[in-house]
């Protein structure tokens, strides 16, 4: 790493479409907070200013740009108005920043649109990018995928952008399809901010705070609803578990969507008794605090935040057997795993550890520990050595 780039306090603009609750965006958040404030002078672009939720969790020090537009405008059709208005007033923004790094967290189409802004803002940035999955295009055929994989091709060769990836799985994909188009690619892993999950707070936070009994086994699934997180395998499994004890409640926080959906599906098979929809929450530790079992049932992950965070509060873990979980969860020991969309087996594991309280202690205390190693402190000083080492090429 060379430190006479660092000895010079350096300009890095993170860009993201917004601050809404999701991993990513908790992951920018966490890494524009890290940076050390003597190397960095750090800023944040989003493309919306109507779901930065996560702003609150901005220290002073990092300053916040929004641009006019609505989380939906993105998207779709209004993506065309997006392009023809937002490209002007970003490159503008960037002019302004006159940043020595640009980090993207973008993707398909926005990631080129972040991409070119750098290109013809006028600046002289070295563009730094990171891959948070190995699924979606990266992975699965047909033609929109391999459009969407095209793009994404494009948007590294614009400014051969410096690719950071969170999973092992992420970097042999990127490995695979960016290679001869980034400047370098490097395996950094997303990280849990340790001191912010108190598990002594298991003792003092109680679960009539969220309208449940001391005594009911609360089951939480924390993601984004949408369809990579297969929501419904999950209610396909707990409308087996549901009937068997009245005393356990599943939990979803989050929105997204496929929320609609969701609350159909509880509708019609008469599961609103014993599940809740906790919505989009500023705040897990509580909710962490009086976790018994954790659940995760995604079909595709870079690196998953939320389930490390269950791992650090030593809340025992089902999860899908996809290779960015079974990297964190070893099946039968600090977790169960389970065929992703096989809700039977799902049920099973999930049933093991609603009726055996023993089981729940052991598994969640070696989840604890196997989750050591992903900290927020090793993950920023990962990223400084990154952004240092753009400057010896």
């Amino acid at each position: 790493m060379d430190m006479d780039f660092l000895e010079r306090k350096t300009i890095i603009v993170h860009v993201i479409e917004s601050l809404e609750m999701g991993g990513r965006e908790k992951t920018v958040v966490d890494i524009a907070n890290g940076l050390d404030k003597n190397l960095f002078d750090v800023h944040i672009i989003t493309f919306s200013n109507d779901a930065n939720t996560q702003i609150t969790g901005l220290h002073k020090n990092v300053s916040l740009h929004e641009m006019p537009f609505k989380r939906n405008d993105l998207g779709g059709l209004s993506a065309i108005r997006f392009w023809q208005k937002g490209m002007p007033l970003y490159k503008k923004l960037l002019r302004k920043i006159n940043p020595g790094i640009v980090h993207t967290h973008l993707l398909f189409q926005l990631f080129l649109f972040g991409s070119r802004g750098i290109k013809y803002a006028g600046i002289r940035a070295k563009h730094f990018h990171t891959v948070q999955t190995s699924g979606l295009y990266f992975s699965e055929g047909g033609i929109m995928n391999k459009l969407r994989l095209w793009v994404e091709q494009k948007a590294v060769s614009l400014n051969h952008a410096y690719i950071s990836c969170v999973s092992q799985q992420a970097l042999e994909k990127c490995t695979l399809h960016f290679n001869k188009y980034a400047s370098a690619i490097r395996l950094i892993y997303n990280s849990v901010d340790e001191t912010k999950l108190k598990r002594f707070l298991k003792t003092e936070v109680h679960k009539g705070s969220f309208g449940l009994k001391q005594d009911d086994i609360m089951v939480t699934y924390v993601a984004r609803m949408d369809e990579g997180k297969d929501h419904i395998t999950l209610l396909k499994g707990w409308k087996e578990i549901a009937p068997l004890n009245n005393h356990v409640k599943l939990c979803l926080v989050g929105d997204g969507i496929t929320r609609l959906v969701l609350e159909r599906y509880v509708h019609e098979h008469q599961l609103g008794q014993s599940v809740i929809f906790m919505g989009t929450l500023s705040n897990l530790q509580p909710v962490l605090s009086v976790t018994d079992i954790g659940v995760f049932t995604s079909l595709f992950e870079g690196f998953s935040i939320a389930l490390a965070e269950k791992m650090i509060m030593g809340i025992p873990v089902v999860a899908s057997d996809i290779p960015a979980i079974s990297s964190l969860i070893k099946d039968n020991d600090n977790g169960f795993l389970f065929p992703p969309r096989n809700h039977q087996v799902l049920a099973q594991k999930l049933l093991l550890l609603i009726q055996n309280p023993v089981l729940r202690q052991k598994m969640g205390e070696r989840a604890y520990q196997s989750a050591q190693p992903y900290t927020l402190k090793e993950m920023i000083k990962n990223y400084t050595a990154f952004y240092g080492s753009a400057s010896t090429d």
